[in-house]
């Protein structure tokens, strides 16, 4: 026998992998003219072709950097815009909007695609957010987008019930009749549920937040007749620097209008500005009764 076939017999197995695929960076320029990019987030493109990502949720460093030239709201609509458009495509397709570009695909592999994710993230994304409680600590929270939101919401649900996690899709996305898609990330037995954020500086992004969360309780209360639907709103709470008492009063109108409209479906909506008691609301309402608002 070689020396290279003794050596081979001998040498453990390498551990397969258990995903596999192709990773890049999500780039942002806030002005095209001086042609200076950012990395905000990390795509990965799965076997099946389905693109998972993780994005930067906390502005805070781009707004130090760039002050009243940057539009946060105008980001926080293209980040918006690029899940959508992932969503439909399924496939890394040129991006929507000539301030956002992706890297060359590279190879990656590894135990989970959040863990190849989290690792990339960390080594590529240098304008990283702190924690909620240190932001908060510090008073310089300026949006906390829907991603994020639940994010922190589904964190702590889990933390507290670890049986909820059953309930939490991995994929929000429900496929309806080959075209329609519904974004229902909540689902327990004969109940279907959304979360959103109101984190958010323009009372039209608030407003269109919203409105979507209504139209897809809606669809998915027609695909449930018989199942109770909720509503899940974070939002800033008063006193938060960057929200003032004209822009509070505007998403309490938000508010209101959205949860007597839901009522007339005998729906429910649950508001909170801390992560962890809208996590309870959510556990709470999961073992409700048929609710008859």
């Amino acid at each position: 026998m070689s020396l290279y076939a003794n050596l081979r017999l001998k040498a453990s197995p390498s551990p397969v992998p258990a995903v596999k695929g192709h990773w890049f960076n999500i780039r942002f320029t806030p002005d095209l003219t001086d042609g200076e990019t950012l990395n905000i987030g990390v795509g990965f493109v799965a076997e099946d072709r389905q693109i998972h990502a993780k994005l930067l949720a906390d502005f805070t460093c781009l707004h130090c950097l760039y002050g009243d030239r940057l539009d946060l709201d105008e980001l926080q609509f293209l980040i918006d815009l690029l899940r959508q458009h992932w969503t439909y495509t399924g496939v890394p397709q040129p991006p929507p909007s000539p301030n956002i570009a992706f890297s060359v695909l590279k190879y990656a592999a590894g135990d989970s695609i959040e863990a190849i994710l989290e690792e990339l993230y960390q080594e590529t994304v240098s304008l990283q957010p702190d924690s909620f409680a240190r932001r908060r600590a510090n008073n310089n929270i300026r949006c906390i987008d829907t991603q994020a939101a639940r994010a922190l919401v589904f964190e702590a649900m889990v933390r507290k019930a670890p049986l909820s996690a059953a309930m939490l899709a991995t994929n929000p996305i429900w496929s309806v009749d080959g075209n329609k898609r519904l974004d229902m990330p909540i689902r327990a037995h004969h109940r279907f549920g959304t979360l959103i954020s109101l984190w958010y500086q323009t009372t039209q992004t608030r407003e269109l937040n919203t409105l979507r969360a209504q139209a897809d309780l809606d669809a998915a209360r027609r695909l449930f007749p018989d199942d109770v639907g909720g509503l899940f709103i974070l939002r800033p709470p008063v006193g938060q620097p960057g929200y003032d008492q004209k822009q509070q009063q505007q998403i309490n109108q938000v508010i209101e209008m959205t949860t007597w409209r839901l009522s007339m479906q005998h729906m429910r909506c649950e508001v909170e500005d801390d992560p962890d008691i809208l996590a309870e609301r959510v556990l709470r309402w999961s073992d409700m009764a048929a609710v008859h608002i």
